[in-house]
């Protein structure tokens, strides 16, 4: 469930924008639909997800750009509940002003409650699932209720090849009913995203992008339970090398969850009990073969999860990964251009457990996702 709401955070603002890069012609109207296809199985069976994203952006004038993002979605597997219909529905605006030599954006996002939520025990299993990292479904959560996240961010240029930047989000979450026939209420706690990074040319060969992020969040409370997430560390580095037809791109990052609580005070919590992973680590090379009319990526890389201690939940599908997951991820993506405003791409990624865990956790699946991004 936190994911969820991080990405939101994440997608309502630019951290880091180029002016160069705000100064192209764009269209005025982006259409982007697609279809994406998970299944992973472990120990414990296998889990499927089948998402229908879809995502509109209007620039309404050259300084305020508006945007929409639904998905239908439906999930299930060995031993759970099925889960579907539509999610959240997410909406939001940003107004960039020059300032000086720099660019300030403030942004506006609401996420709407359209999105499936008073589960069953049973469900309930199935979201939890949803949410593990491990799996990094494409909804990893179908309802949350009213969320508000006010943001504003600025960059500046320091010289002629580099530009620095940061910004704040502030989302202020609404309580809704989680269980079905419960007149108790599930009451998430507000969070505070606030980020920094730096975007330098390297020359005429390539790009680097650091970035920095803290997420401070609040209590989550249901009845006697209270989860106290604390707070979350994050960095990434990203370099982009080559400006002809093959081309190659780097990625790492980090996570690690700084502090934070839990006080399940019965077995009758465990269901929804969120788990999270105190570090988290992604390593990715890619190399991208670029062509006048189509582009084929190749990326390789791991994911790497580790836990303190046992488990927080004893639900059978938490039980079923490693505590020190290390996973491979290998992915191709074509995509073809189809005039100069449209853009069909597809992606197919195979992940696998490795290292001397893998053995007792077995973790394998697929990822396989078709889109159409339009322009008007």
């Amino acid at each position: 469930m936190r994911l969820f709401l991080h990405t939101l955070c994440l997608a309502a603002f630019v951290v880091v924008a180029s002016p160069l890069a705000r100064a192209q012609a764009a269209p005025s109207v982006i259409v982007d639909a697609s279809a994406i296809g998970q299944s992973y199985t472990t120990a414990d069976g296998t889990v499927n997800q089948m998402t229908l994203p879809l995502r509109a952006s209007v620039q309404l004038t050259p300084t305020v750009v508006m945007n929409l993002r639904t998905a239908v979605a439906a999930a299930g597997g060995d031993d759970l509940q099925t889960l579907g219909g539509l999610t959240d529905t997410q909406i939001g605006a940003r107004l960039s002003r020059s300032v000086g030599a720099g660019i300030v954006d403030m942004s506006l996002s609401a996420s709407l409650p359209t999105g499936q939520t008073a589960l069953s025990l049973r469900e309930l299993v199935t979201a939890s699932t949803l949410s593990l990292d491990d799996y990094a479904f494409a909804t990893p959560s179908f309802g949350r209720g009213t969320v508000l996240a006010p943001g504003i961010s600025a960059a500046l240029p320091v010289s002629e090849t580099a530009a620095v930047g940061m910004g704040a989000v502030y989302s202020i979450a609404s309580s809704y009913t989680l269980v079905q026939a419960d007149t108790a209420l599930y009451r998430p706690g507000n969070e505070l995203l606030i980020t920094a990074g730096l975007d330098a040319a390297l020359g005429r060969i390539g790009l680097v992008t650091v970035e920095g992020s803290y997420v401070q969040y609040g209590d989550d409370r249901y009845r006697e339970a209270t989860f106290s997430p604390g707070g979350t560390l994050g960095g990434t580095i990203r370099l982009a090398l080559g400006t002809g037809t093959v081309r190659t791109r780097l990625l790492a990052s980090a996570r690690r969850i700084t502090d934070g609580t839990l006080d399940v005070p019965s077995a009758r919590f465990q269901a929804i009990v969120p788990y999270t992973r105190p570090t988290q680590n992604t390593l990715l090379l890619g190399v991208d073969v670029v062509q006048p009319s189509f582009d084929i990526g190749l990326t390789g890389g791991f994911r790497t999860y580790a836990s303190e201690g046992e488990p927080q939940s004893d639900t059978a599908p938490v039980a079923a990964l490693a505590n020190e997951q290390v996973l491979l991820d290998v992915s191709i993506a074509p995509s073809l251009r189809l005039g100069a405003t449209a853009q069909l791409r597809g992606t197919l990624t195979y992940t696998r457990a490795v290292g001397e865990e893998a053995e007792d956790a077995p973790f394998s699946g697929t990822r396989a996702s078709v889109g159409l991004r339009v322009g008007f």
